[in-house]
């Protein structure tokens, strides 16, 4: 339809995979530290490549940029080019805490079209995935759903959780110690199906039952 996107869901839920089916003018990913460390000394740079594009085409230019939450004043500069109609831009993020919790952060409300990617769905897997054990056990990442045996999904997951626990909350400095909050991811799926019970959680790690109260927020966002 024309609009512009803003594209979220968490890491590995193929938001790469699907805008690489598309044909854009331009696309930028900050997952790149070359790329970010290039935008982050000066965002504009991305008005001045855009509007290049834009003076050589007679309709919008398409522009992608992927992780946009790691270089937040990027997102000024998207906003100035969706006001002057300049091009259709389509933007992801994956750190859902960073999106909703950071203060430099604008989610261009009003101008682009917010959508989700998630796992997948019952509807989206193959009649030959749908065990609900393995589901409960390994969940619908695409690339876990695709692996051959359960000792390389079981593989795929724990980088999966080393990655999250070494970017999203040792670099973040979300929590004060990383190794509590790792041993309470253990405990908080070994109870996984149950009551919560935050007083003995608490008490096995030993951390303040506050503590435990905000540990769950972090896991959940």
């Amino acid at each position: 339809k024309g609009k512009s996107i803003l594209l979220l869901g968490p890491r590995q839920t193929g938001k790469t995979t699907l805008l690489k089916k598309l044909a854009p003018n331009l696309s930028i990913s900050f997952i790149s530290p070359r790329e970010r460390l290039r935008y982050e000394l000066d965002p504009s740079i991305l008005a001045d490549e855009v509007k290049a594009i834009a003076d050589t085409m007679d309709t919008k230019p398409l522009v992608i940029v992927a992780e946009v939450h790691i270089v937040p004043h990027i997102i000024d500069v998207a906003q100035e080019l969706l006001d002057d109609k300049i091009a259709q831009l389509i933007l992801t993020g994956s750190s859902a805490r960073k999106l909703k919790h950071g203060t430099n952060f604008n989610l261009l409300p009003g101008r682009v079209m917010p959508l989700r990617l998630d796992p997948l769905s019952i509807s989206e897997l193959p009649s030959n995935q749908l065990v609900l054990e393995n589901l409960l056990l390994y969940g619908s990442l695409p690339e876990v759903i695709l692996a051959p045996t359960p000792e390389e999904r079981e593989e795929l997951l724990e980088a999966y959780v080393t990655i999250y626990s070494e970017e999203e909350i040792r670099a973040e400095a979300i929590v004060r110690n990383v190794g509590h909050f790792a041993r309470f991811l253990e405990l908080a799926a070994s109870e996984s199906g149950y009551a919560v019970n935050h007083n003995k959680l608490s008490q096995d790690i030993g951390v303040a039952r506050t503590t435990i109260s905000e540990y769950y927020k972090i896991k959940e966002e």
